[in-house]
This record gives structure tokens, C-alpha cells and sequence, in this order.
């Protein structure tokens, strides 16, 4: 069997897509209510998916918000709903809540079973957009022969690019960086999550590390968690292996911390004709008419390339 990796050092060291106002989503930071699937990376084996479901749970966890906030059209929710990403059968609390599909990203990364740097599902997501869990379940029906896509079928990149087209291309996630080394800084973290959930590397060390609170490691990170919330005693994460919920005390070593921020932005609707059908006999002013319509289609086009 192939050596499995979870982990690897990011080369990318700027903000993907340019510089990303701070915005307050979340002004307690606790993303807690939002988090509604628990993802799991091992059943009978591993898929070394950390820094994939961190980031997609991030993902899911801020559509999920702004939906709750009104800040989503009810068109785009309606889409979204049609398409298979509001999934109450799976979520905790059995509402409807946005649920994608890591293994989508993880399949086309590139990287397979061999690990990913923070940034990696962000670029990922740029790129391919993201589809329904539904569309593409991890569970433990599974086996490892099957969880990688590649390639990835035609269908599925279809509802990646659908999904693209409805938020308004690559810029609908961006990659900011929190922190790069240590010493950790959990201040920037906090104000940091007030905008999204914060993925960060850490050290976890078998078998110590599947507990509530595992001890202080040392060494370098192998592992990635989404950081969703604080204490007085230290950093809540959401972790990919039970007990899910767990808290990395104060002092424990966070050497990288990764936000993908949504941003969503949806296309400007098509322009209207100036009438159903082009006249058999336009007039000068009909043919203006049809003339400034095609111009204004063409720039709309230039949008939906942007």
C-alpha cells in the first residue's frame, strides 16, 4: 500500500487573487452553529484529507452564514437547493444546511493521497468551483481504490463550473494568510475568524492526539484543523478524526495559519432584448435599439469571462 501523507509546506507564501479587505461576518468568531457535518477522514483507511476538509467545512460553514444573514439572493439559495447543496439529511440538527464534497477538491489538487499545503483547496476551488457532498459522498461504503477521480468525470466539472458561473468566477474565494511561523499568533486568529473559520498545521501525535485536549507537542506540523473558536484556555478546533471537537490549549504550537475567505459576487443578469423576436422591417430606432443590445451582451460576456 502507498505511503499516505497528510500534510505538506506551502510554497504559495502570498493572498491568492490580490488583497482582501478584512470584513466582520461573524463579530463573536464562533462559527459553532455553522459547523453541522463532522467529515471524516478515516474509516478503514485514511485519505490524508486534512487540509481539504478544513478548508471545505470553512467553505461550507460561510455560505452557510450568509445565507443565514440574507446576504445570499433567494435566486442563488434556490440554485443552490436544485443543484443538491442544501443537505438536511446528513446535518446534525437535520436542517438544511450548504454541504460540499472534499473529495471532489482532494481528487483535483493533484496531489492525491500525498498531502496538501494550506492553500492548495483554496487554488482548487478557484479553478474547478466545488459540488455538492451528494454528488460526490465520502462514507464507508468507499474503498480506497475509488475515492480519487481522476480523471475527474466530465459531469462533475460541469457543476463546478455551473457553481463558478452563479458566484461569479474564480474570485468567489480568496487565500489569505494569518500566520506563516511561529511564534503563534492566536490574536490575529481570533479577529481573523470574525470573517471566516481559520485553517491551521499542527503536530498531532498519535495516540495522544484523539482526545479532547491533547498535550503540547514538539516538532513540525503534519496534520490540518479548522479553527472555528476560542476560549479563555485556548483554540477550538474542528478535527477530521473523533473526537472532532477538540481544544488545542494555550501554548500549543501553531506555526500556520489559512483562511479562504468567501466572496461570493453573482453575475449581472443578461441583458433584455428590446423585443421577443428582431423586427422583419426595424425601423433606424429599432436597429439602434438591437445594436445597443448586442454591444451590452458582449460586455456582459466579457463580465462572465472576468
Amino acid at each position: 500500500m502507498k505511503q499516505h501523507h497528510c500534510y505538506k509546506e506551502s510554497v504559495i507564501t502570498e493572498d491568492s487573487l490580490g488583497g482582501i479587505d478584512f470584513r466582520s461576518i461573524l463579530s463573536s468568531g464562533d462559527w459553532t452553529t455553522h459547523l453541522q457535518y463532522f467529515e471524516r477522514q478515516k474509516y478503514d483507511w485514511d485519505d490524508e484529507g486534512c487540509i481539504i476538509y478544513q478548508q471545505q467545512e470553512s467553505i461550507d460553514a460561510q455560505i452557510d452564514e450568509l445565507i443565514s444573514q440574507g446576504l445570499i439572493s433567494t435566486e442563488l439559495i434556490t440554485l443552490f437547493n436544485q443543484m443538491g447543496f442544501m443537505d438536511s439529511v446528513n446535518s446534525l440538527d437535520s436542517q438544511a444546511h450548504f454541504h460540499s464534497s472534499p473529495r471532489y477538491l482532494q481528487s483535483l489538487t493533484g496531489n492525491g493521497f500525498d498531502g496538501n499545503a494550506l492553500p492548495d483547496p483554496v487554488t482548487a476551488a478557484q479553478k474547478f468551483g466545488i459540488i455538492p457532498w451528494t454528488s460526490l459522498p465520502f462514507d464507508a461504503t468507499i474503498t480506497e481504490a475509488e475515492y480519487l477521480l481522476n480523471p475527474m468525470p466530465q459531469n462533475l466539472l460541469d457543476i463546478g463550473q455551473q457553481f463558478l458561473l452563479a458566484v461569479g468566477g474564480e474570485n468567489w474565494i480568496k487565500g489569505k494568510w494569518i500566520v506563516k511561523a511561529l511564534p503563534t499568533n492566536t490574536q490575529a486568529m481570533d479577529l481573523a475568524r470574525q470573517q471566516a473559520p481559520v485553517g491551521v498545521a499542527v503536530l498531532a501525535e498519535a495516540p495522544d492526539w484523539n482526545q479532547y485536549e491533547p498535550p503540547i507537542p514538539s516538532g513540525p506540523p503534519c496534520h490540518g484543523v479548522l479553527n472555528y473558536n476560542s476560549l479563555p484556555t485556548g483554540e477550538l478546533i474542528l478535527d477530521h478524526y473523533s473526537p472532532f471537537e477538540k481544544l488545542l490549549q494555550t501554548g500549543f504550537p501553531i506555526p500556520e495559519a489559512y483562511q479562504g475567505i468567501v466572496n461570493i459576487i453573482p453575475p449581472p443578469p443578461a441583458p433584455t432584448p428590446p423585443s421577443p423576436t428582431f423586427p422583419a422591417d426595424p425601423t433606424p430606432a429599432q436597429e439602434v435599439q438591437w445594436y445597443d443590445w448586442i454591444i451590452s451582451v458582449l460586455k456582459w460576456l466579457k463580465i462572465l469571462e472576468q
